[in-house]
């Protein structure tokens, strides 16, 4: 754990001080903040990937203590703490320009990876680099945003190659003493079909922009909902689907249960869709109309799509979401077959699947790609959504 600011630097050991930098994610795009952890032991460093943590774990307290009485390690420490100090005292664009009621906002950031740093491997490409790029970006801005995700055992999947010359696919089993995460101490109960499943919440600190991440990897739960944080992108569709209510309904019930005055929700990629149907049973919960709750939820609701292919969304049978979806349309009041309409692009048609990417699109007044060209494929894509409303 970290140590707390309101303590004396001088009576800080050097192993608390670098608690202190590597606690703050900060130091994964200030590389100022990585050369203490070079420095303390440069084999472990490119070992773990450029971990500060498993670095100190890694380094045994002969070390430590002699880099305690480094002269030249104890400088390089101290310009660290000094640029981290001053990055946390500096002026930010939001709080200087920001004025009126826009200052009130607060956005939750739903996405199911996140590329914050080589060391977690909680990504696999694109999306997730994007989804940490906006984080530290806000975070350097000022921007209220908090980042809204899973914690995976063993994340995306990795290639090796054989002595043969073939590659190999190797699920790393990643320990969490060694991420720069913090127990909440807050659980939320998500259902999933007939069951309810049981997740804490982590936290991950860039400056003061957190990601909560839910991990159900509980003695609690059953072994099959156990593996729902297991991995990232797993190839089933049910285990997938089951993924994205975790993220989805499981995301909105702990930003409601942490009490952090959400006013946007965003979606990173349609993964998240099922957000808005928690936030309707919240809001008819609250003596909302449904129909008054589903316009709440387009309204504060902001949905990037990704890709510019068919293929690339995620389809399920109509009657396998509307069984994993069960309890939170009761509390809504949508029935089976409304709730299949909403992912339909033809509603009507009993044979399409669902789809994640039209709920999205139908929950959210504001809809972006990701540049100029995929926005002009997109609307071509999903014209007739748009053309349905």
């Amino acid at each position: 754990m970290p140590s707390t600011s309101t303590t004396p630097r001088s009576a800080l050991s050097v192993h608390d001080r670098l608690l202190d930098i590597a606690y703050d994610v900060t130091w994964s795009w200030h590389e100022l903040l990585q050369r203490p952890f070079a420095m303390l032991n440069p084999a472990r460093w490119e070992y773990t990937n450029h971990s500060p943590i498993e670095t100190l774990n890694g380094t045994n307290s002969a070390r430590v203590n002699a880099a305690a009485e480094d002269k030249n390690f104890l400088k390089i420490l101290e310009t660290a703490e000094r640029h981290l100090g001053n990055i946390r005292k500096q002026s930010r664009w939001f709080k200087t320009k920001v004025k009126g009621k826009d200052q009130h906002v607060r956005v939750a950031y739903y996405c199911s990876e996140f590329a914050i740093h080589e060391s977690m491997q909680q990504y696999s490409g694109g999306l997730g680099v994007l989804a940490g790029d906006h984080l530290k970006s806000s975070e350097d801005l000022g921007i209220p945003i908090t980042g809204v995700g899973l914690l995976y055992k063993h994340g995306y999947y990795r290639q090796q190659f054989t002595p043969e010359g073939r590659t190999k696919v190797v699920y790393p089993k990643y320990n969490f003493d060694n991420y720069p995460i913090e127990e909440t101490k807050t659980h939320i109960e998500c259902p999933i079909g007939n069951r309810t499943v049981k997740a804490r919440v982590w936290k991950l600190m860039l400056g003061a922009t957190p990601i909560y991440l839910l991990d159900t990897d509980l003695k609690e739960n059953r072994p099959q909902d156990r593996l729902l944080t297991e991995g990232l992108y797993k190839g089933e569709p049910d285990l997938r689907m089951k993924q994205q209510v975790l993220l989805g309904v499981g995301g909105a019930r702990a930003l409601k249960k942490l009490k952090l005055g959400i006013t946007v929700h965003h979606l990173n990629e349609g993964h998240a869709a099922f957000a808005g149907f928690e936030r309707i049973a919240q809001c008819v919960e609250g003596g909302s109309t449904l129909q008054e709750a589903i316009q709440h939820i387009q309204r504060t609701t902001v949905f990037t799509t990704h890709t510019p292919v068919p293929a690339g969304h995620d389809r399920y049978e109509a009657k396998a979401a509307t069984q994993v979806m069960r309890t939170v349309l009761q509390r809504c009041g949508i029935a089976s077959r409304q709730f299949a309409d909403l992912g339909r692009v033809q509603p009507g048609d009993s044979s399409e699947h669902i789809c994640m990417t039209v709920y999205a699109l139908r929950l959210s007044d504001f809809v972006n790609g990701v540049a100029q060209l995929h926005g002009k494929v997109t609307r071509e894509m999903w014209k007739d959504v748009y053309d349905v409303e």
